[in-house]
């Protein structure tokens, strides 16, 4: 009988670790994915109107760039990952005829 109760002692601790495990792996890939997920802007313009900002933010997000108008509407952050993208963008809207 004794011999019995250590075998389920024996399996009910490699139930926990195994779940303690599994919890662990999980908490790592949420804990890297925020990091990953996370967005980080740079600033591209700054010191405009409003007025000016629109047209180039209705640019951005037609070409699916993330971006935020900050400092009371008179400047212009993208995704760090675009910013290259975001700055050909506005070099082309302000040179279009």
């Amino acid at each position: 009988m004794l011999n019995n109760a250590n075998s389920k002692a024996h399996c009910t601790l490699r139930k926990f670790r195994l779940a303690f495990i599994i919890t662990l792996v999980i908490a790592v890939i949420s804990i890297s994915m925020l990091f990953v997920l996370r967005v980080q802007y740079e600033t591209i313009a700054s010191n405009l109107s409003l007025n000016e900002i629109i047209p180039m933010q209705n640019a951005l997000n037609q070409e699916g760039i993330r971006n935020r108008v900050t400092n009371d509407g008179t400047t212009l952050q993208v995704d760090s990952r675009q910013t290259q993208d975001a700055i050909i963008i506005i070099v082309a809207l302000h040179t279009a005829p």
